[in-house]
């Protein structure tokens, strides 16, 4: 199945996409935080390794997820 998913992609992003899904099997779709996590951020494992892929091509994105990540209030 994953295959056919990454048929039309280069073959770089079909690996990448190959390991992507394999290193997430034992991963939930639905999770449990609180208000304080969903505000201010969490750890996701889904877009730690989206990141952890995408550093070598240069790409920064932040493994973590919350409305107001990286926001800084003042005063």
């Amino acid at each position: 199945m994953i295959d056919q998913l990454a048929a039309g992609l280069p073959s770089p992003a079909q690996e990448a996409l190959k390991l992507l899904v394999l290193g997430l099997h034992d991963s939930s779709l639905f999770v449990e935080h609180s208000v304080e996590e969903w505000l201010f951020g969490y750890e996701d494992p889904i877009l730690k390794s989206v990141s952890d892929l995408l550093k070598p091509f240069g790409i920064n994105l932040p493994g973590q997820f919350g409305l107001f990540l990286g926001v800084r209030y003042c005063s």
